[in-house]
């Protein structure tokens, strides 16, 4: 019988070691699950405190520049970042010519905060905006030292001023017997 304990006991020793294996795998698989998880939120603190001075500096450039734009009881837009998402909030005030003019605004910021070396606006941001918030974002315009291109629709009812910059900084003007392709793309309706 001697054999035979010997081969159980072999057989046991063998089967002890491949769980003792088995469970220092397990307990290394538990360590690196618990160090991906700690990383995990690692990042997740890095990329909050990152968004939250991004998101710092645009806010307080925004006061800066609502206030040259607007009279001072205005309402000044905000962003707030998160990791997969962002506010742009207009502070309740939701209206089109508000929500264009923040746009600007916004876009002024980023201007000024980043490498971005040129900034586009067409006209039908301008179209709800008033006459007098217009003639404040082109004095903005002509104090940034990037290139900007806007598109406007007559320029007689701004102030001045304002008809003064347009009309030195402008590099093309367009017409209708000046257009900038040889075709008149407005659809003409024949009734």
């Amino acid at each position: 019988n001697a054999p035979g304990v010997s081969g159980v006991a072999r057989g046991l020793t063998i089967e002890s070691n491949k769980l003792e294996t088995v469970n220092k795998f397990y307990q290394e698989k538990e360590n690196v699950l618990l160090d991906i998880k700690k990383l995990n939120t690692d990042l997740d603190s890095t990329i909050t405190e990152i968004l939250n001075t991004i998101q710092e500096k645009i806010n307080s450039e925004l006061i800066k520049i609502n206030s040259e734009i607007h009279e001072k009881n205005k309402k000044t837009p905000n962003i707030k970042l998160n990791r997969k998402s962002y506010l742009f909030d207009h502070s309740g005030d939701t209206g089109t010519g508000k929500s264009f003019s923040d746009l600007i605004e916004f876009d002024f910021v980023i201007l000024k905060l980043t490498s971005i070396p040129i900034l586009m606006h067409d006209s039908p941001l301008f179209k709800n905006i008033g006459d007098l918030i217009f003639d404040k974002i082109v004095q903005h315009y002509s104090k940034i030292n990037n290139q900007i291109f806007i598109s406007i629709d007559g320029i007689n009812r701004f102030k001045k001023e304002t008809i003064e910059i347009l009309t030195r900084k402008k590099v093309i003007q367009l017409s209708d017997n000046k257009q900038l392709f040889n075709k008149d793309w407005r659809i003409k309706i024949n009734r």
